[in-house]
């Protein structure tokens, strides 16, 4: 027996797609496995040399390594060694989703912008026309919070001089500038 396809069978499954394809998030690029096998280390070390330079050859872009792609492989993106002799010239930018989170390998020189050579570039433009931004506020482009509940973070700076435990105790730190 054959289901009926009526207009509110219809309405309900392309609702449930819709909705399906709004959930996923849509990034352009490609993904490593398009490039060759990434189940061992070794395979996907080659796949990701294959990959990088297949996209350099052609212009640069994202190369997106899935959640399924072996743990084992350990990403670093240094295929740009020097500027480009253009300012448009390829980089590639990494995107991997494995280990729960995306981790963001950029070019380690990138491009020409604004005057500067950057790997990553957020751009916003606020344009509020006869408007102006409220007074007193903070308007930024990105903001990142690293809120620390317990435990404490290090620099691992060198002390100058030796310090006696106590209660009002001051420690000067070492810090080389190049």
């Amino acid at each position: 027996m054959m289901a009926r396809l009526t207009p509110a069978v219809v309405l309900a499954a392309v609702l449930v797609l819709g909705a399906s394809a709004w959930a996923q998030p849509r990034e352009t690029g490609r993904a490593l496995d398009e490039f060759g096998p990434t189940d061992t280390a070794e395979a996907a070390e080659q796949t990701l040399q294959t990959a990088v330079e297949a996209l350099l050859t052609n212009g640069g872009g994202v190369l997106i390594i899935p959640p399924a792609v072996t743990q084992e492989l350990e990403v670093r993106n240094l295929w740009q060694e020097e500027r480009s002799t253009r300012d448009e010239g390829p980089v590639v930018t990494i995107l991997d989703h494995r280990g729960g989170f995306t981790e963001y390998h950029v070019a380690p020189i990138g491009r020409h912008q604004f005057g500067t050579w950057t790997g990553f570039r957020v751009e916003r433009v606020l344009n509020l026309g006869e408007q102006s931004l409220p007074h007193c506020g903070t308007h930024a482009v990105q903001a990142i919070d690293n809120i620390v509940v317990s435990g404490a973070t290090s620099y691992m700076h060198t002390l100058t001089e030796p310090v006696q435990a106590g209660q009002d105790v001051r420690c000067y730190h070492y810090s080389k500038t190049d």
